[in-house]
């Protein structure tokens, strides 16, 4: 299908043939067809724009198409001429030229054309008589448009929607609020927490429902006692929002909890209700769950699940949509790229992205556990073989995205995001890892980023023996597609917070603008043994085992995805600047994790990030233990040698290795080699790299290099 002419913003951006190409959809066969029929236009889109109609008619006409070496030619197809057709429309609407043929009148106001094409155009413009002489016009010529503004020197390497630094600012996260406080949050991921607890009797009888191997047919047991849970989720001030008692009473929790974080949120973006009033502000809240309807009958407004949007911008007077989107577990993050979507567009000013999740029925545990979903043992096991399903867990979060002039240090820049369906697949509910593939490949494409700056990514991975190994698959082939080399640090948040559901890519969201806040990253809980499902033999991924530094760069870019059990996926990249002051070194992360990037060089807990003047000398900070062994002096090459083979043996079930064996043909696996170099890097404090043992595939050859690093 054909698609619209561009709008004034994205014309400034349309600069070439290519441009153009890429608002049209016209594939490389159609157009380089095109351009050998006219003789050559390359990326002349002003040459393009001043053929007449019938010459470009003539081109679409004659021009044949050949896909391959091997395959046949063959004309235009429809869509292939209609693509076409677009690219020479928005050519002339660069040029301020109407799409009917130009007239001479006009030859005086065009462009000069390049150098030894005049032969070219003349045969292609459609009027009459020779280009230096004058003749009557056909029609009045109407008023065009002056020119566009100047571009910008640095263009993009295609069209894309998100532009970084519009005349607006930068799109970013301008305030953010999550239930039970930021600080609550951070504190459960960079201590390693895991927040499941017991079945509160608040909600039921955990003991009561209890069965722990249920038959086949009784699909009213729970087989398990866990879930992350919050205390007093529907805890609001409702005087405080003009809503009344009685309306209160009957409240949704997910409504209240929504309204209160949804306010937080503006709070933390510096927004007042006076500003707020009446403005073009848009709410779009996203959950899957009602366990709240199952009990009220008739009671629409105070249980609809469109409420979750709208009472918020009732409270507070706002003039934008308020939208409710149920797409599964995706939910709350398509919220925010809806909301990130309709700012960039100009629809809104401002957008609030709610997730909300609220566990209150016991009837939906024994939906999940009827399915098998569910964690006997009450844990989320991201990556790992003894996952038995995951823990569900309860939150509620807000993100306020709009255009911002003030760029501080640590603000998460909204890059891009996107939002994309599986189509068909083995069933409903089954993940498509081409799908998954797609939708990684167009944010990328969007936010003009290659996948070698991604530094870490959050993954959607919950358990799952299925889904890991599929999500996990789909990020290999594009990164290694795209020729990454170093490792991509993947997280899980599942492991702290249970799988939120409707709520987890605000999760998702909250944990990775932490993250970039603080330059910290949380270890993935409960990974012990890889799943079998998942190849990780070559794989560029890093599983952060402990809490770990940020490698250290002037900015950085992080990814996060949520799929939704019925294919609708969402994938986001943000970008931070590292602080000009940098962090001191902590002895609470004594263990840094390596760093893979290798313009990059940080040692754990090395004097290059902490530099503090009230730390002492070097030789306190030594004994404090904040500067790396390697700073304080050369190693010894037998020390290391006895290091290296003590930890191989630890890696290795205890079995004795030769120092001039090959690692990787006595035994140890890829697994065990992520271990054995991360073990290495913690004990001599120098940046190791993830291919160690495929560089240096014998103990004697790491100690050369280690020793080597050290001296030098």
């Amino acid at each position: 299908m054909t698609r619209p002419l561009p709008s004034q913003q994205e014309l400034v951006w349309i600069q070439t043939v290519d441009h153009a190409k890429a608002h049209a959809g016209t594939s490389s066969a159609a157009w380089n067809a095109i351009d050998l029929f006219l003789g050559g236009i390359g990326q002349n889109l002003r040459l393009f724009g001043l053929l007449g109609r019938e010459g470009v008619q003539q081109a679409l006409k004659e021009a044949r198409v050949k896909e391959s070496a091997t395959s046949d030619e063959r004309p235009l197809n429809v869509d292939e001429m209609g693509q076409v057709a677009l690219m020479w429309r928005v050519s002339r609407q660069k040029l301020g030229l109407p799409d009917e043929d130009p007239t001479p009148e006009e030859e005086e106001n065009l462009w000069l054309l390049p150098p030894g094409v005049t032969a070219r155009r003349s045969k292609y413009l459609a009027w009459s008589g020779d280009m230096g002489v004058k003749s009557a016009p056909k029609k009045p010529v109407p008023a065009r448009k002056p020119p566009p503004a100047p571009v910008p020197p640095r263009l993009p390497a295609d069209l894309s929607w998100n532009i970084e630094r519009s005349v607006r600012g930068s799109l970013a996260v301008k305030g953010h609020s999550y239930v039970e406080g930021c600080e609550h949050l951070r504190s459960i991921f960079h201590n390693g927490y895991d927040a499941a607890t017991k079945i509160p009797l608040l909600r039921w009888d955990g003991d009561t429902y209890y069965e722990p191997d249920p038959p086949a047919w009784n699909r009213a047991a729970i087989y398990t006692r866990h879930g992350v849970f919050l205390d007093l989720p529907d805890a609001v001030d409702y005087t405080f929002f003009g809503i009344t008692a009685a309306d209160a009473k009957l409240m949704d929790p997910m409504q209240r909890s929504c309204l209160k974080q949804g306010y937080r949120a503006f709070v933390s973006a510096k927004l007042t209700r006076h500003a707020l009033r009446g403005s073009l502000t848009g709410v779009y809240a996203g959950s899957m769950n009602f366990d709240w309807l199952m009990d009220l009958t008739g009671i629409l407004d105070r249980g609809n699940m469109s409420m979750l949007a709208n009472r918020i911008g009732c409270a507070l007077g706002l003039s934008g949509p308020g939208v409710y989107i149920d797409t599964g577990c995706s939910s709350s993050l398509v919220t925010a790229d809806m909301a990130a979507t309709h700012v960039r567009r100009g629809k809104i000013q401002t957008g609030l992205a709610l997730g909300v999740n609220a566990l209150l029925s016991p009837q939906m545990y024994a939906v999940r556990c009827a399915g098998s979903l569910l964690s006997k043992v009450g844990r989320s096991a991201s990556f790992d073989s003894n996952s038995d399903g995951y823990v569900v867990g309860e939150g509620c979060g807000g993100v306020v995205i709009g255009y911002t002039d003030k760029i501080e240090e640590s603000t998460p820049l909204w890059i891009a995001s996107e939002t994309m369906q599986d189509g068909r697949s083995a069933q409903l509910t089954a993940p498509s890892g081409p799908a998954q593939g797609e939708l990684l490949k167009n944010t990328m494409r969007r936010a003009r980023v290659s996948a070698p700056e991604i530094a870490a990514s959050e993954c959607q991975c919950n358990g799952s023996h299925l889904g890991d190994p599929i999500e996990l698959g789909s990020l290999e082939k594009f990164h290694r597609a795209a020729g990454r080399n170093d490792s991509l640090m993947c997280l899980a948040g599942k492991t702290n917070k249970g799988h939120g559901e409707g709520n987890a890519g605000m999760t998702v969201l909250m944990k990775t603008i932490l993250l970039v806040e603080d330059h910290i990253l949380p270890p993935v809980l409960h990974f012990n043994k890889l799943n079998p499902h998942i190849d990780i033999e070559g794989m560029p991924f890093y599983f952060v085992s402990e809490t770990s530094l940020l490698p250290h760069a002037d900015k950085y870019h992080i990814s996060g995805s949520a799929f939704g059990w019925g294919g609708v996926n969402a994938h986001f990249v943000w970008q931070s600047e590292m602080p000009k002051q940098q962090l001191p070194a902590q002895p609470q992360y004594g263990t840094m994790m390596p760093q893979f990037f290798p313009p990059m060089q940080m040692a754990a807990g090395s004097t290059q990030v902490q530099q503090d003047p009230l730390a002492g000398g070097q030789e306190e900070q030594a004994r404090s233990g904040q500067v790396a062994v390697s700073e304080k002096e050369g190693l010894d090459l037998g020390m290391v040698r006895n290091m290296i083979m003590e930890t191989a043996m630890n890696v290795n079930d205890g079995e004795q290795l030769e120092m001039d064996s090959s690692l990787m043909e006595s035994g140890i696996d890829s697994l065990a080699a992520i271990t054995f170099r991360n073990e290495l890097q913690r004990k001599s404090g120098l940046n190791l790299k993830g291919t160690l043992m495929f560089d240096y595939p014998t103990m004697s050859e790491i100690a050369n290099h280690i020793v080597e690093l050290s001296n030098g």
